[in-house]
């Protein structure tokens, strides 16, 4: 097991890939960060990726081409990943088979409008935040969400009859436009 306390900066062409047993964790900063015209970037997390103070993974206005980001089965995000002032046409495809928990803050931050978000959660995967005031996706403008597992937001309650949502914030909220949301309940 090792801990990495330094950023890592995503930029050109390239992939990181995190261990599993391994933790990424960046007190004060965010842990990953993508800067990078025409870039493409691939990160595979098999391990922790956390920031008690920020962000896992934020992203540098202007950053175009694409980012993967799979999140495998067992491996966990605990911080917000935002994505912001990105530049026109980026894609950003996250892939989540583990737990990707916003902590304070959102899952998935999307305040970007002309850059395209695919995300697939997996049947083990779960999205999640632990602040009621909180989304879990938020500002999901341009988005195609297919879920097979999880998303579950600290503001759910549960009784007799399942899920239900008491005057708080939305498990996922959009800006229009919203290009699709696949929900496909599992088995």
């Amino acid at each position: 097991m090792t801990t990495y306390t330094t950023n890592q900066l995503l930029t050109g062409t390239m992939t990181y890939e995190l261990l599993a047993d391994d933790i990424l964790d960046v007190a004060g900063a965010e842990a990953l960060t993508w800067d990078g015209i025409d870039s493409a970037i691939t990160v595979v997390n098999n391990g922790e990726i956390t920031d008690s103070a920020d962000r896992a993974l934020d992203s540098e206005a202007t950053s175009t081409g694409t980012l993967l980001f799979t999140n495998m089965a067992g491996a966990f995000v605990g911080a917000e990943m935002r994505f912001k002032d990105l530049g026109l046409g980026a894609t950003i495809t996250i892939d989540n088979s583990g737990t990707m928990n916003g902590n304070g803050g959102n899952a998935l931050e999307m305040s970007v409008e002309g850059a395209t978000f695919i995300v697939t959660n997996q049947a083990t995967g779960v999205m999640t935040n632990n602040d009621a005031g909180s989304d879990v996706i938020n500002n999901a403008s341009n988005l195609t969400l297919h879920n097979y597992g999880k998303i579950i937001s600290k503001a759910d309650t549960y009784d007799n009859n399942g899920p239900s949502r008491p005057a708080a914030r939305p498990s996922i909220s959009a800006k229009a436009p919203t290009t699709a949301f696949t929900i496909t309940p599992a088995a």
